[in-house]
């Protein structure tokens, strides 16, 4: 049984600001008995902020993993965070990506029209443990002076024993996507409350046809999808979650892989 420290990083979204000390970089090292890593902090604070006439103060507050001896697990980690902030500037690490963020900050500042608005980049990871079975759960909140900020949640499923990332067709038999996405469509229709025969006009898919993303974590329960806001309904709607039950799919999936220890295959 592989046994790994479970933690959760609570990130507030405005933490009162450090003028002494704008920019943090710390690390707090974490040992079980079958992995060791640390959890590195990235803090950038808006340096003309006074924290004696606003809070609001803190631009980037960023909290992930970083294992040691897994340079795989960390390249996917750092990837995944940095699709948080995409712009056409392509980053090494995520400390090129805040850089890169706080640049695109004082140029905003700088604008007739800035109004006292603050970036926010705030991003908390949370591992989770399943036996061999190791998930990451990467939830971020980001604003650049629009309307509104956004979310983004996205996922990592990672074999512990492999060391290797875990893709839906890793654990499908051959040839079974297709059948995977019927049975989650008939899932998406019953939580929406929409009939085998009604068009999906009012989603984002592409001609109407629903379609799995790549956006899922293997869980205890079943294989969660996530759509995270703007990808298939308006941001006012949120995001969209989808759990296919592991007993609804149990015949398309393969007797022994990384997850078969979660269900009982036929």
């Amino acid at each position: 049984m592989y046994k790994f420290f479970l933690f959760l990083i609570a990130a507030g979204f405005f933490a009162s600001c450090n003028n002494s000390n704008p920019t943090q970089l710390s690390q707090d090292s974490v040992s079980t008995d079958t992995a060791v890593y640390s959890l590195k902090s990235i803090i950038e604070n808006d340096e003309d902020c006074d924290s004696t006439l606003s809070r609001d103060c803190r631009i980037v507050d960023i909290t992930y993993p970083e294992f040691e001896n897994q340079p795989a697990l960390n390249d996917s980690v750092n990837s995944r965070i940095q699709k948080i902030y995409t712009t056409e500037t392509s980053y090494e690490s995520v400390s090129d990506m805040v850089q890169g963020f706080m640049a695109d900050y004082r140029t905003f500042r700088s604008d007739p029209n800035f109004n006292n608005r603050i970036y926010s980049l705030i991003s908390k990871t949370k591992v989770i443990t399943n036996d061999k079975l190791l998930g990451l759960t990467i939830e971020s909140y980001i604003y650049t002076g629009g309307a509104h900020g956004g979310t983004f949640h996205g996922f990592i499923n990672w074999d512990t024993q492999g060391r290797k990332q875990i893709s839906i067709n890793d654990v499908l038999k051959p040839d079974m996507y297709d059948s995977l996405q019927v049975v989650a469509e008939n899932i998406f229709r019953k939580n929406e409350g929409i009939s085998p025969t009604d068009a999906l006009k009012q989603y984002f898919f592409e001609d109407n046809k629903f379609v799995l993303n790549e956006n899922y974590l293997f869980t205890k329960e079943g294989i969660k999808y996530l759509y995270n806001e703007y990808e298939i309904k308006p941001y006012s709607s949120g995001r969209t979650e989808l759990l296919i039950p592991y007993d609804s799919i149990r015949n398309l999936l393969k007797p022994e892989s990384a997850i078969s220890h979660l269900f009982k295959a036929d």
